[in-house]
């Protein structure tokens, strides 16, 4: 299965200024936003549990997103 790469560090900061947030989970640190041009989901989580505040965020699409949660 082929790895799945989002963006972090400035990269992740610089794509969210452009889009649109339209839900934060609390619980899971999870927030979900609207690129509102192509009208994709994107998903900004913290991927390492193992790390302090779930390690660095990463963003990446909503499918893809899920299928790394399949993955899990």
């Amino acid at each position: 299965m082929s790895k799945i790469n989002g963006l972090t560090g400035n990269d992740l900061y610089k794509k969210i200024e452009a889009l649109k947030s339209i839900y934060v989970d609390s619980k899971y640190w999870e927030t979900f936003y609207l690129d509102e041009e192509t009208r994709e989901i994107w998903v900004k989580y913290h991927p390492y549990g193992e790390m302090q505040a779930g390690g660095p965020p990463e963003l990446v699409r909503y499918e893809d997103y899920i299928k790394i949660k399949r993955q899990n």
